[in-house]
Formats: C-alpha cells, sequence, structure tokens
C-alpha cells in the first residue's frame, strides 16, 4: 500500500520570543551537560525518545513535577492515603 502524505496544518500560535522560554533554556542546558547541537523543539523532542530515562530525570532535576500515578501521603494516624495529581509538561515547561 502506498503511504499518502499529508500537508501540514497551518500554526496555530507562536511564542513571540522562544528563547525566553523555560523550554528554551531546559534545551540549552541540555545541550551543555550532554554535548548536544539541539537548536529547535523537534531536535529536543528527538532527544527525548531517543534517550527518554536522560530526558525524564533532567525533568524531573529541575521542575517540580508530580506524574498522573497513585503516591501515598502519611496523616496523622500513620495511615496511607491514596491520592492523585494529574500535570501536564506543556504547562510546567512552556
Amino acid at each position: 500500500m502506498a503511504s499518502t502524505k499529508h500537508p501540514l496544518p497551518p500554526k496555530l500560535w507562536e511564542h513571540p520570543d522562544p528563547k525566553s522560554t523555560n523550554a528554551w533554556k531546559f534545551m540549552q542546558d541540555i545541550n551543555s551537560k550532554y554535548g548536544l547541537r539541539m537548536k529547535e523543539w523537534d531536535d529536543l523532542h528527538e532527544w527525548s525518545v531517543k534517550s527518554n530515562s536522560a530526558f525524564w530525570e533532567e525533568v524531573f532535576k529541575r521542575y517540580v513535577l508530580y506524574p498522573c500515578i497513585p503516591y501515598l501521603v502519611q496523616n496523622n494516624k500513620k495511615k496511607t492515603t491514596p491520592r492523585r495529581i494529574k500535570t501536564t509538561i506543556e504547562s510546567n515547561l512552556i
């Protein structure tokens, strides 16, 4: 079966100063630490897929994020209560 390429839809929004974002700073820090030359969001995405463990380690070192998994909170009665917190990387990094 032949593959059909679809044109990219028009860009909905672009940050007026991408180099002022947390995502840009994060990418530059990763470039420095790992000797990389990422210049675009697509480069960071590619690195995050190829180096999944390193990517998430760096994200959790730099940002206060709570993954979408249950965790236990100790209460005063020494019992544990399951709780759930959701977040998105985009809302914290950009």
